[in-house]
């Protein structure tokens, strides 16, 4: 019983190495999101046709949630690939 005791009482204690990558990452993952943001307002001013433009850049992250849905926030990569495919498909209806 005082192994469980221990195990139970380590559970609440936290990590401070932990507690420090999550702080620089959740920095990170702002400004990059700030970044995408911005990039994503130029190429919908920047683009001939800005009605489509925005088509794609909204399907992108329409996918990109969707995605999201079943993989869950704590896995990008699955995020990142619905992004990207739905910005393709997209891309590829407003390119026909």
């Amino acid at each position: 019983n005082e192994v469980y005791a221990e195990i139970v009482a380590a559970a609440r204690r936290a990590n401070p190495g932990i507690a420090a990558r999550v702080l620089r990452w959740s920095f990170a993952g702002r400004r990059l999101l700030f970044l995408s943001f911005a990039i994503a307002v130029y190429e919908i001013f920047a683009a001939d046709d800005r009605a489509d433009a925005l088509g794609v850049v909204m399907a992108g992250s329409n996918g990109g949630m969707v995605a999201g849905i079943p993989c869950g926030p704590g896995f990008p990569p699955c995020v990142a690939l619905g992004a990207f495919l739905g910005g393709a498909l997209a891309g590829a209806r407003v390119g026909a």
